[in-house]
């Protein structure tokens, strides 16, 4: 299994768990429930091996909800949850730096193209604040990109 088939696999979780709202985020019941599931038990089992699996009280999710829940809107974005479930992946699996670095780029890619494009950089850079969003007004090409496929084939 490759990282980037852990990220595709934390948005599957993501649509199924969030079924009960529609504004695109899960509460933290919802995360409660996913972390504590059948599902991401076996997931991260078959993943990792037998004793990867860490049941999570409420009070482990309020504190992992806390630290990425950036916007404080009481809810985890699809991109709050991915950082999440990354920060799980790798806790578990102590996963290469360059694993990792995989991952955050096809997170990016929106379209799935194996390249990050400059509007996709400029979406991610708007989600860092007021710093990132400063950075999206610097002129660029709107042909510049990154292959990352080929990168870190």
């Amino acid at each position: 299994m490759t990282l980037g088939s852990t990220v595709m696999k934390a948005e599957e979780m993501f649509k199924k768990y969030d079924a009960a709202r529609e504004d695109g985020g899960l509460s933290q019941e919802e995360v409660f429930t996913l972390l504590n599931s059948e599902d991401y038990k076996d997931w991260i089992t078959e993943l990792v091996g037998d004793g990867a699996f860490i049941e999570r009280s409420e009070k482990d999710i309020r504190a992992l909800f806390k630290k990425v829940d950036s916007d404080k809107s009481g809810a985890l974005s699809r991109t709050e949850f991915v950082m999440l479930w990354l920060a799980l992946v790798r806790e578990r699996t102590k996963a290469s730096p360059k694993l990792l670095a995989l991952a955050f780029c096809r997170f990016l890619d929106s379209n799935k193209d194996g390249q990050i494009s400059i509007n996709e950089l400029k979406r991610f850079l708007g989600l860092l604040g007021p710093f990132g969003a400063g950075l999206t007004i610097i002129p660029m090409s709107d042909k510049m990109g990154f292959d990352y496929e080929r990168h870190f084939k």
